[in-house]
């Protein structure tokens, strides 16, 4: 990945923070996971459909404030862990910044009880919300997320197991 400014830097973090808050699980992680979210903003998932009575390929859409963090089963006593897949078979991170707005997209893969689960990619979109009345500081929130699913290829899991 070449070389990030301070705010690509910092919006690629938010999004690492994102991830990372599925390590913690419980009600700290899920605390973890909404402190990155904007309000009023929503994910996208673009993946296989868990309803056989559905077609094969669905996109869902889910509000920010509670559908989006509902989605993970934070009291599970499951493991997750979503990783970031960069550099391997033409997938890297790319990061994008003009002035308050970013986008982030990361490839990545997901493990449940340190198994590996599936692939896909993520991307984000974020906006720098003002945290002082001069608008000489800000902080990155995710206000769009969009992802893929798609099961273990060979080379996949070859790659990464």
């Amino acid at each position: 990945m070449p070389e990030l400014s301070p705010d690509g830097q910092a919006a690629l973090a938010v999004c690492q923070k994102l991830l990372d808050s599925l390590l913690v699980m419980g009600p700290e992680g899920k605390t973890q996971f909404v402190s990155t979210l904007a309000p009023g903003g929503q994910a996208c998932h673009a993946r296989p459909s868990r309803d056989a009575s559905a077609p094969p390929r669905t996109i869902t859409y889910e509000k920010n404030e509670e559908e989006f963090p509902s989605r993970i089963p934070w009291d599970s006593g499951d493991k997750l862990e979503e990783g970031i897949d960069d550099g391997e078979g033409g997938r890297q991170v790319v990061v994008l910044v003009d002035h308050d707005i970013a986008m982030v997209w990361t490839p990545y893969w997901f493990k449940r009880n340190g198994s590996l689960t599936h692939v896909g990619t993520n991307c984000f979109t974020l906006a720098k919300h003002l945290t002082d009345p001069s608008g000489t500081n800000g902080e990155w929130k995710v206000v769009g997320m969009t992802d893929t699913a798609r099961p273990l290829s060979d080379e996949d899991k070859k790659r990464l197991e």
